[in-house]
This record gives C-alpha cells, sequence and structure tokens, in this order.
C-alpha cells in the first residue's frame, strides 16, 4: 500500500498508525481516505457486488461510524483486482457505492484486499492511476477474525 498525502492527518497521524495501531490491528485505510467519487463508476463486467451482513450496525456519522467501522463490522470480502491481461493490478485505488455513496480510497493499493462489510449490499469498483477501470472479483467473504491465521493472514483490511 501506497499513500498518496491528501489530507493534513495523512501528515500527522499516518506516523503514529504506524507505530501504535499497525502492529495490533489489521485495518490500514481511516475515513480521510475515503474521498467522494463524482465519475461514473465502471460498467458491471468490472464490478462485483457483495451482499450486507445484515447483523452489521448501521455506521452513519460521528461516533458510531468510527467504533462499527473499526470495530463492530466483523465480515470482509476479499477481493482481487486484475488488469486488461489477467495478472494482478498494482498501483490502484478501490471504490464503493453503497446507497447514494460512491467513494475511492486514496492509497495506491496492490494485489488483493479486505474490504469491511456493512449492512447493505455494496458494489465494489477499481481504477487505475490512469483512470482506467480494472476487473475486481470477489475470492471469498469471512470474518475478520480468520484473517489473523493460516493462509489469510497476508490480507490487509481497508
Amino acid at each position: 500500500m501506497k499513500t498518496e498525502p491528501k489530507h493534513i492527518f495523512d501528515f500527522l497521524l499516518w506516523p503514529i498508525l504506524k507505530l501504535i495501531w499497525e502492529p495490533f490491528s489489521l485495518k490500514r485505510a481511516h475515513w480521510w481516505h475515503w474521498l467522494t467519487y463524482a465519475k461514473e463508476i465502471p460498467d458491471h463486467s468490472y464490478t462485483v457486488t457483495v451482499p450486507g451482513d445484515k447483523t452489521a450496525k448501521r455506521a452513519d456519522r460521528g461516533w458510531p461510524n468510527f467504533y462499527e467501522r473499526n470495530f463492530g463490522w466483523q465480515t470482509t470480502a476479499l477481493l482481487f483486482v486484475h488488469d486488461d491481461k489477467g495478472q494482478l493490478a498494482e498501483d490502484y485505488h478501490l471504490g464503493f457505492r453503497c446507497g447514494n455513496k460512491t467513494e475511492t480510497c486514496s492509497i495506491l493499493l496492490s494485489h488483493g484486499i479486505a474490504a469491511l462489510i456493512g449492512p447493505d449490499d455494496t458494489i465494489f469498483f477499481a481504477v487505475g492511476k490512469d483512470g482506467q477501470p480494472l476487473k475486481v472479483s470477489l475470492y471469498l467473504s469471512t470474518k475478520k477474525r480468520n484473517l489473523k491465521s493460516g493462509n489469510l493472514k497476508t490480507w490487509k483490511i481497508i
């Protein structure tokens, strides 16, 4: 993962998070990394829709948003992103559409990634650094705790 500093928190909190948070948590993207995506999302042949986790609580604003997205939501979608040659993509931005919210992560990602799943169905898409659409596929949907052992422990949550 490569961060492209776009927010004051990238400069202020990123070093602290690297030292204090990341050794104990698999989560690597935070609220300020998610930016509104105003363009059209790629067509459905490039996207994947993941069913919502009906046991997850809504995370609208403020404290519930922070708590649920960091500790409450327990289901993850393990996603692969492929380039036009079918190879695992490097240097892409993952995005989502859920309800009327469409956002992309400002962190440049590589290979597979674990995305937290809230209560609503979510469409995931990816765009390369050049803005071109990339194909997203669902590898597995699993509980967050399963990412701490076996062959899943290399997956990071955004």
